[in-house]
């Protein structure tokens, strides 16, 4: 398997990098070559000849068997699904739960992360607890990993680990920041719920990151 830095920066892996220094990956990721690569031979093949001399199968059951040994488990516990958001339904929808059971997230969840479990509290009259997030001292917000585990073990009502950022400018609009970030200088992050939301990927470089710290408003 290729070792992952040889990825880090690489335009030929991931020709997004080529234009953008792109760092909104929790919304719309560009795709990799090797996958884009994929859907044009698939594309090709089914307009020509279907199934009929292609390999379909047996590259989902060979990329079943190489999932499995990446994520160390068996070619069985596999599924391929379209998103996060339809594999978190399934999983939510698969938990056996019963009335006074308690589902423990946070306030800050992506809606799609979120709705399955919502949809379950209230099919199953479970609880739904959404442990707040905090600023620390130097104004960093964050979900306290206690505060999550104390909402496990002790019931309670009226609350509320990514590589996903969030930030505010007190001086500055957040959407014209965005817009002249994408504009100007070819920076994509995202605005969510008033804030700036960075989401990078393991193939973006420091300099990328410098880029965009040097390129925001004081």
């Amino acid at each position: 398997m290729t070792d992952i830095h040889e990825y880090v920066g690489n335009a030929g892996a991931f020709p997004i990098l080529r234009k953008w220094d792109f760092f909104n990956h929790a919304g719309v990721s560009p795709l990799p070559k090797t996958v884009s690569d994929a859907i044009r031979t698939y594309a090709d093949q089914a307009e020509t000849d279907t199934y009929l001399v292609g390999t379909w199968y047996k590259d989902i059951e060979a990329l079943r068997v190489r999932s499995a040994q990446m994520l160390n488990c068996h070619r069985d516990e596999i599924a391929f699904v379209k998103n996060t958001g339809e594999g978190l339904s399934i999983v939510a929808h698969s938990v056996d739960l019963a009335p006074g059971d308690r589902i423990v997230t946070t306030n800050v969840e992506y809606p799609a992360n979120i709705y399955p479990w919502m949809e379950q509290a209230r099919r199953h009259g479970c609880e739904l607890v959404m442990v707040a997030e905090e600023a620390d001292a130097e104004g960093r917000r964050h979900v306290p990993l206690e505060k999550i585990l104390d909402a496990i073990q002790h019931p309670r009502t009226g609350e509320q680990w990514s590589g996903i950022a969030s930030f505010v400018s007190d001086r500055h609009d957040q959407k014209q920041i965005v817009t002249s970030l994408r504009k100007q200088h070819h920076v994509e992050i995202a605005l969510r719920e008033g804030r700036l939301r960075c989401s990078p990927h393991f193939y973006n470089t420091e300099a990328q990151l410098d880029r965009l710290v040097d390129r925001l408003p004081a």
